[in-house]
């Protein structure tokens, strides 16, 4: 074998490596085309052109069912709400009746001193109570 004849097989050995090789990459962009193409299409059927967002059944369903639960949530916090409120309420009440009922025990004639004094301590202390729960009630609203 000469030089000439190595140098002939070289040459088509690469030969063939390039043509395989530029084969390859054609094929190859233009299955990256067929892609872009597909994927437009498939843009094209969730946005308008004008750039709006078209939903699909799936996404606004899905959507409809957050929205949902978040009704079901807002309606639970505010039923827990007044319902705070409803055991806030009857809590001054029924401190109201206790303070009526201290102080008539309180004013009857045959009281000490010290336990006047006692139910006087009762008495205010049921009242900052009271007040309490009122700003309690005035924070939910």
């Amino acid at each position: 074998m000469n030089s000439n004849q190595i140098l002939q097989i070289v040459i088509g050995f690469v030969l063939t490596i390039a043509v395989s090789g530029l084969g390859f990459i054609w094929g190859e962009i233009d299955g990256l085309k067929q892609e872009v193409i597909t994927q437009r299409v498939q843009l094209a059927q969730l946005i308008t052109p004008d750039g709006i967002v078209i939903s699909s059944p799936e996404n606004a369903e899905a959507r409809q069912d957050v929205a949902d639960r978040l009704n079901e949530l807002e309606l639970e916090v505010k039923l827990a709400g007044q319902e705070e409120r409803a055991m806030l309420q009857n809590g001054i009440t029924i401190l109201t009746q206790r303070i009526f009922a201290l102080e008539e025990f309180r004013n009857a004639p045959s009281r000490s001193a010290a336990e006047v004094e006692k139910l006087q301590m009762q008495i205010d202390y049921m009242y900052r109570e009271i007040m309490s729960n009122i700003g309690h009630i005035e924070e939910m609203e």
